[in-house]
């Protein structure tokens, strides 16, 4: 392990912005979602895809020369992608509020230092692409199951 920098050390604003975006992510993932799928799977995907981004945030943390990670299309990073994804679909979150949040993320990790500005085109595009693959691969089932119609941009009340 080497030691980092003081050009590595994350500067004070990112945490501080990194906050802000998940505050923002929350309250439009709040005032968008549905209760379509029942709380149990929902509260658990989402308490599984947390721990696992946690998970490899305290491994960055503690390994931050992840070899190459920014420079591939596919990292371990894709998984939460994916996941989010699923998460977003488990809610019910609209199609264009999930394109706005996997957008941002995206601008966020490029744009602040220490979450991904490293990051090539081709990752951000397969990030934003499992996020909405991993999304309609649940939206389907749960429309065809349940009746509901598909959620392109208004909140589905049951």
């Amino acid at each position: 392990m080497t030691t980092s920098t003081k050009e590595d050390a994350l500067p004070w604003y990112s945490p501080v912005v990194l906050v802000g975006h998940l505050f923002v992510s929350l309250l439009i993932g709040f005032f968008t979602a549905s209760s379509v799928v029942p709380a149990v799977p929902r509260w658990t995907v989402t308490g599984i895809w947390v721990a696992l981004t946690a998970g490899y945030v305290i491994y960055e943390r503690f390994h931050p020369n992840t070899g190459g990670r920014d420079e591939n299309p596919v990292d371990y990073w894709t998984i939460a992608h994916t996941l989010a994804g699923v998460v977003a679909g488990l809610w019910y979150v609209p199609l264009v509020y999930l394109l706005i949040l996997v957008f941002l993320w995206e601008v966020f990790e490029f744009a602040v230092k220490g979450f991904g500005e490293k990051e090539e085109i081709r990752n951000r595009l397969v990030d934003m692409g499992v996020a909405l693959g991993a999304w309609i691969l649940v939206v389907i089932p749960v429309m065809i199951f349940t009746g509901a119609p598909f959620p392109l941009a208004d909140r589905y009340t049951p």
